[in-house]
């Protein structure tokens, strides 16, 4: 993987502890930290969109890009 990421689109990472602040009825921002060879990362900030659509409820794709404390 390039340095942007902690895992290929195939895989998921797992994350606990995740406070979440529901903005309005479709975004939410999740708020933590992620590990990678054995150093965490600072705290960041996700926003999930969703969007209603004819077929159901849909997810678009956003990119984390943690920063690891030194």
């Amino acid at each position: 993987y390039d340095k942007n990421e902690l895992c290929s689109s195939d895989q998921i990472i797992c994350i606990k502890d995740v406070t979440v602040k529901l903005e309005d009825w479709r975004d939410a921002t999740l708020n933590f930290k992620v590990q990678y060879a054995s150093v965490w990362s600072a705290n960041n900030n996700a926003t999930l969109h969703g969007v209603f659509s004819n077929a159901g409820y849909t997810y678009e794709l956003h990119c984390l890009y943690p920063l690891f404390e030194s």
